[in-house]
């Protein structure tokens, strides 16, 4: 393996304790400009992603409107709900569909 790499990912498992160590936050004019953001519910892990503009894209992830591209976190939830796990590759199981399809069941 290559050592930069090794190094790099040496420190993957201290950093993600300390992003679960840190207190929640669930206001944007609390949360820093970037870096790592976790999900979380009932002491689950949800999801980690990484942005620039931390606020703007935790608005992204909970906007009704945002589209199957944007909203990275409510496409997972989507495939969770109608039993996807993998990419479809096709029309039918997309992002686009699924997104459309979980809106529809939950009356949006």
């Amino acid at each position: 393996m290559d050592q930069k790499f090794a190094r790099l990912v040496e420190r993957l498992h201290p950093s993600f304790l300390k992003l679960k160590d840190c207190p929640p936050l669930s206001a944007p004019k609390d949360m820093p400009k970037q870096g790592i953001y976790l999900f979380t519910e009932n002491g689950r892990d949800l999801y980690v992603g990484r942005s620039n503009a931390i606020p703007d894209r935790y608005s992204a992830h909970r906007r009704l409107s945002s589209g199957e591209n944007t909203a990275a976190f409510a496409f997972i939830l989507a495939c969770e709900t109608v039993g996807r796990g993998k990419a479809a590759y096709k029309k039918e199981g997309s992002r686009k569909s699924l997104m459309e399809r979980s809106r529809v069941s939950e009356g949006i």
